[in-house]
Parts: C-alpha cells; sequence; structure tokens
C-alpha cells in the first residue's frame, strides 16, 4: 500500500503515513521498496475516532435511529419525521447502519485544532482554552445533537498518548521513530517528502496540525515538508492511483 501511494504523489522515495479505517501506518518507501524494518503501525485510526464520538453520544443518553427505521411524511408544506413501528432487524444490521450515523457525524463536525489542548496524563482530560465553536448535527429521526468542545477534544487522541494503546505517543512520534529506523542516508530525503494520504487524514487542518507537531518534536535543523493530495478524493483513495499508475 504505501509503494503505491508513493507512486501516486511521484515519488520512488519518501515517507508514508497513511491513517485510514482500521490501522495508521508510517512507513519509508526507497527507491521504490517499503522498508520493512522500519514500519511502524498503530489502531489509532477512522474507526477508533468512530468509537470515540459513539462513547460520548451514548453516555449523553441519545438514542440513535438507523436511517432505515425512519420515514418522513409531508404535512401541509413541510415534511413530519417519524418512527416506523414493530420494525425488526437483525442486531448486527441495527449496529451497522447506527455507526454510519456515528461515522458520518464524526466526518462532518469533528475538527483538528492547530494549537495543542493542554492534556493532564493523571485525569486523563483536556483543557480547551480558546472558545469552541459549537455545530450541530441532524439525527436521522430529526432531533439534533450539539457538539461544542468535543468536536477538537476527540481528535486530540491522535497527537496525545493513550493509556489503552501503550507505546503510542502520538502520530508526529510514529513518524520520527519510522524515520529513526531508516538507514541515516536516506533520513534528510524522507524527512522533506512525508506523503500524508488516507481517509483518517481528511479532517480540517489536519496536516498543519501535524507538520506544527512534528515540527516542535524532531531535530530543529531538519527541513520538514508534508505533502497531500489538493483533491480530498485523492488523498483517501491514493493507493487505488498508484496502483493504477503502477
Amino acid at each position: 500500500n504505501a509503494v503505491l501511494s508513493a507512486f501516486s504523489c511521484g515519488r520512488s522515495t519518501c515517507l508514508v503515513f497513511d491513517s485510514g479505517h482500521s490501522s495508521t501506518y508510517a512507513v519509508p518507501v526507497h527507491d521504490g521498496y517499503a522498508l520493512q524494518k522500519s514500519l511502524m503501525r498503530t489502531d489509532i485510526a477512522g474507526d477508533y475516532i468512530t468509537n470515540l464520538v459513539k462513547e460520548k453520544i451514548e453516555s449523553k443518553k441519545i438514542d440513535i435511529h438507523p436511517f432505515y427505521s425512519v420515514k418522513k411524511k409531508k404535512v401541509e408544506d413541510h415534511y413530519v419525521t417519524e418512527i416506523i413501528p414493530n420494525l425488526k432487524a437483525d442486531p448486527s444490521y441495527e449496529e451497522f447502519w447506527k455507526r454510519e450515523v456515528f461515522r458520518d457525524m464524526k466526518e462532518n463536525c469533528l475538527t483538528t485544532c492547530e494549537d495543542p489542548i493542554p492534556y493532564n496524563a493523571e485525569t486523563d482530560s483536556f483543557t480547551v482554552t480558546t472558545m469552541a465553536q459549537s455545530i450541530s448535527y441532524d439525527l436521522p429521526d430529526g432531533n439534533t445533537v450539539e457538539l461544542v468542545e468535543d468536536r477538537m477534544i476527540l481528535l486530540e487522541r491522535m497527537f496525545n498518548a493513550i493509556k489503552s494503546h501503550p507505546g503510542f505517543y502520538g502520530y508526529h512520534q510514529m513518524i520520527n521513530d519510522a524515520i529513526s529506523k531508516a538507514d541515516i542516508d536516506i533520513r534528510k530525503e524522507l524527512c522533506s517528502n512525508i506523503f500524508v494520504c488516507g481517509g483518517n487524514t481528511l479532517f480540517t487542518s489536519f496536516p498543519e496540525r501535524l507538520q506544527k507537531q512534528l515540527s516542535a518534536y524532531m531535530n530543529q535543523n531538519i527541513r520538514l515538508k508534508l505533502i497531500t493530495h489538493p483533491s480530498t478524493t485523492e488523498r483517501k483513495f491514493s493507493t487505488w492511483i498508484g496502483g493504477s499508475i503502477l
């Protein structure tokens, strides 16, 4: 996957940072070959963030009705949403469509804060110091959910240590470790060609935040350059685009 993603941005040597649905990789690619000994992988990816959204909404005791369980009825000049009564579905089918609601909520509501949010490791909590802009999300049943500070806090997990995932200290640390494990003569080239791709990197301001974290974390004398596709579709399907080029 990493080699194909590298081809999609027209490079045979770069560090591919690919964060998708179930896993995130930082892989150095040199002359069209992935350096397996330097590969870094974690489960902190899109599905993990979806679970955080799910836990947060369920903690507020908000009932989620899947899209298929509601119908719209026109009353005069407006539509009224109502739940279809006595509708039975397989529990796994119902769970799948509920997760689709959480996934859609994640993609439309969450945003990356350009500056790190203070984190307290003892209480495992974040302190938002800037005013967060609230956003409302319309649920399938017509109700709305308002997200304020959670919009930024949930994505901070990608840049901080997580107790349930020992060894993970943030995406910037993953990239630094992958570069450090590569041969010393190609590290400079890898630092100036960090290719960011995958559906989990499409959040607003994500590349800018990652660049800022890397600049603060790594050697100040090294020139860092992050590369991303300008189109969100290309960034999401960069592996497939690289495959078509190959």
